[in-house]
């Protein structure tokens, strides 16, 4: 995934993959990606997000 390495490159690698396997996706919603995915690995990718906003101080 073209877009979750360049996140992790710009981001100095201080996540985790799922971290920037989710912004990545985040970015993504709406378009033909997003709505090829089966609904549970929206659902998945949505529970990360809502993760990530709980939990990174700079979302807060």
């Amino acid at each position: 995934n073209v877009i979750k390495e360049v996140l992790r490159q710009y981001d100095s690698n201080q996540h985790s993959e799922v971290f920037y396997e989710t912004i990545s996706w985040f970015g993504l919603k709406g378009t033909t990606a997003w709505n090829n995915l089966l609904q549970t690995e929206r659902d998945n990718i949505n529970t990360s997000l809502q993760n990530i906003y709980r939990n990174e101080p700079y979302f807060n």
